[in-house]
């Protein structure tokens, strides 16, 4: 690994976080409030096909329907939600 990659993992400038919710109790909100409240100051992008918007930011249906590929990805989701 370079360390540029591990750069990356240790001080990301954008994150997608797959399977972000804002359903109260769930894995992908505890997340999502997580990375929010750590005070990250990068981008922050939500996948979920089930939402539009989440906590008033904009959720994507797909990883690959973001602009370019995040420094760190965050998987929220049950392992049969993203084997495929």
């Amino acid at each position: 690994m370079t360390t540029q990659r591990l750069q990356r993992l240790l001080s990301p400038r954008s994150i997608v976080l797959v399977g972000a919710s804002d359903r109260p109790g769930s894995l992908g909100d505890a997340v999502r409030r997580n990375i929010e409240s750590a005070g990250f100051s990068g981008a922050i992008h939500f996948v979920n096909p089930r939402y539009r918007t989440i906590a008033g930011r904009a959720c994507a249906a797909s990883v690959s329907a973001l602009e370019g590929p995040p420094d760190l990805v965050v998987i929220a989701a049950p392992r049969d939600a993203v084997m495929d």
